[in-house]
């Protein structure tokens, strides 16, 4: 996944460039990212929960392998905060990337109201919800553990440690991805991605309990990048 940083001594067309590629990166991968996700979710095909969890994971593996050389893929804003915590990415260029990955869901979520007939994508669909008989604190620590999972899949890539083991980068995000999503799409429809969870909200206009699925990923991502960070990683201990 690519260390970014926009180079200051640039001319400015050229910086301004670099981050347009960057902002298109991020915004296709997302938006790929929710459309091969939710697609995969159609419940009239009667697919089964593991192959709706693999279908995830490949939506995560493949936008890090098309753009992780070029924005580090990272198509989740949870993500993108560990990735500032962690000093991969500059405070300008992750709030280039939360744009970016906001508006590539709902982007994402139009291609499948343009690939489906209405009576496939209406209602609810493809909206994570807290499931009858969760509290709402139980779904908060679902959502939270599921998501520190993910950033610490990030976090250990980033770890200096692993710099000779970056050929499987994009297999280890989506198999990774695939197992913490088996593990709460029966709970809390495994959101792990505001963007995701906003974009579909906002068009479904379904916000039931829609605050977990900012609170829990955001202190996932500052707690476990600030772990990782402080404690786990080689640079703690020194």
């Amino acid at each position: 996944m690519a260390d970014v940083q926009i180079d200051n001594e640039k001319p400015i067309k050229q910086r301004l460039w670099d981050c347009f590629v960057l902002f298109l990166a991020e915004l296709l991968g997302t938006a790929l990212y929710v459309y091969i996700g939710c697609i995969s979710s159609v419940g009239v095909f009667n697919i089964t929960t593991i192959a709706t969890c693999l279908a995830w994971g490949f939506a995560v593996l493949l936008p890090v392998q098309w753009f992780g050389c070029i924005s580090g893929g990272f198509v989740n804003p949870a993500v993108t905060l560990a990735a500032a915590i962690y000093q991969k990415l500059s405070i300008v260029n992750a709030l280039l990337y939360f744009v970016a990955q906001l508006l590539g869901a709902f982007l994402g979520y139009g291609f499948i109201i343009g690939s489906l007939p209405k009576n496939l994508w209406n209602y609810d669909f493809c909206v994570p919800k807290v499931q009858v008989g969760l509290e709402i604190w139980q779904a908060l620590l679902i959502e939270y553990f599921v998501t520190l999972g993910l950033v610490w899949i990030a976090c250990a890539c980033w770890d200096p440690r692993n710099k000779e083991n970056t050929d499987s980068i994009s297999i280890r995000f989506g198999l990774g991805y695939a197992g913490l999503c088996l593990a709460s799409i029966n709970f809390t429809g495994a959101s792990l991605n505001p963007a995701r969870a906003f974009a579909t909200a906002v068009i479904h206009m379904y916000f039931k309990n829609h605050w977990v699925y900012w609170v829990s990923p955001i202190l996932a991502s500052v707690t476990g990048s600030l772990l990782y960070k402080y404690v786990f990683s080689r640079d703690a201990e020194k």
